[in-house]
């Protein structure tokens, strides 16, 4: 739906945003063009967004699977906070709750308090800070489906008691370092978590409606000595190319993360049409018809002329935005 005030609009998105908007692509841009890119904005967050979905949940449920294999066993030391010093931890030995393939494994004794802590909000009491028993003691499904993203994201770095040179391998099966002893290497892990850092902060990113255009510096995901900072390998964008650029390069790396974990399901998202529209956005032609709607075609004509032209622009790979008078009705683009 097209605004009928622009005025408002821009109030309502606040001026100083609009107007980074305006010195990034272009001061000459008209206001309609300018709110064009905002549109370009958002249609590639939300592109972007759905292929970030996919892989949070994929992780989340392999992580789940895969560390409850490695730690199920008939008896859990379950911690819990100490009433009165939040410093002190009590420990008790408590029967394992699930199966090999979803359990407690969070009560095994060996995550560290900040994790530990997550995991309370939904196991214990609020007030109280004791375990919840009996019928309120919530299943493993529900602890882990509480979790949010950056709980998985720092589980590793967070966490070095768990033996993840065991578990990494199952919840990344399609990762070279699954073919050899490599996750047992520190360096290995670390490069994950950079990887998963980079899906957190880009996560992060659309959901308090910061600007993808506007990409931070991409550094080197090859730990750094204690004497240095990770290299950088791509400045920040200063311009919509290099916006494009960096897109489809953080774009290629978070879609590898789930080819780690799942060669078919990276397979199905290539041929999907999500893959392909985000291509197409993610590019200088996406980009040009956000802003331009490149040319405009009546709604008016017979159906027969409308077929032979349909056929030229799909000949010429031409993008038509559909209008009847001022109202859009359709928008056609090549793929």
């Amino acid at each position: 739906m097209r605004p009928n005030n622009l005025t408002i609009v821009f109030d309502s998105l606040s001026q100083p945003r609009i107007n980074a908007y305006k010195r990034y692509f272009g001061n000459q841009l008209s206001d309609d063009e300018v709110y064009n890119c905002y549109l370009w904005n958002d249609a590639i967050s939300k592109a972007l967004f759905n292929v970030i979905t996919q892989i949070e949940i994929t992780l989340r449920n392999r992580m789940h699977v895969s560390l409850s294999n490695h730690l199920y066993n008939p008896q859990k030391i379950i911690v819990d906070r100490c009433i009165g010093n939040p410093r002190n931890w009590n420990t008790s030995i408590t029967s394992t709750i699930g199966t090999a393939t979803s359990c407690n494994w969070y009560e095994a004794g060996l995550l560290e308090t900040k994790s530990l802590s997550k995991i309370h909000t939904t196991t214990h009491h609020y007030r109280s800070k004791t375990p919840l028993l009996g019928r309120d003691r919530p299943s493993p499904d529900d602890v882990v489906s509480s979790l949010h993203f950056g709980f998985w994201s720092s589980l590793i770095d967070k966490n070095p008691n768990i033996q993840w040179g065991n578990v990494l391998a199952h919840i990344f099966p399609k990762h070279r370092a699954s073919n050899s002893s490599q996750w047992n290497v520190v360096t290995q892990q670390k490069r994950l978590t950079y990887r998963l850092e980079l899906v957190r902060d880009i996560r992060n990113r659309i959901a308090h409606h910061e600007p993808l255009w506007k990409t931070p510096r991409i550094l080197d995901e090859t730990p750094p000595t204690q004497s240095s900072n990770r290299a950088v390998l791509h400045p920040p964008s200063s311009g919509p190319s290099e916006s494009i650029h960096r897109l489809r390069i953080i774009y290629s790396k978070i879609t590898e993360l789930l080819r780690w974990m799942s060669q078919e399901l990276y397979d199905d998202l290539m041929n999907s049409a999500t893959h392909t529209h985000f291509l197409w956005l993610c590019s200088t032609d996406g980009l040009d018809f956000y802003i331009k709607h490149h040319e405009i075609a009546s709604s008016h004509i017979k159906s027969c002329k409308f077929k032979r032209e349909l056929g030229s622009i799909i000949k010429m790979k031409k993008s038509v935005f559909l209008v009847h008078g001022k109202r859009g009705m359709s928008a056609l683009h090549p793929i």
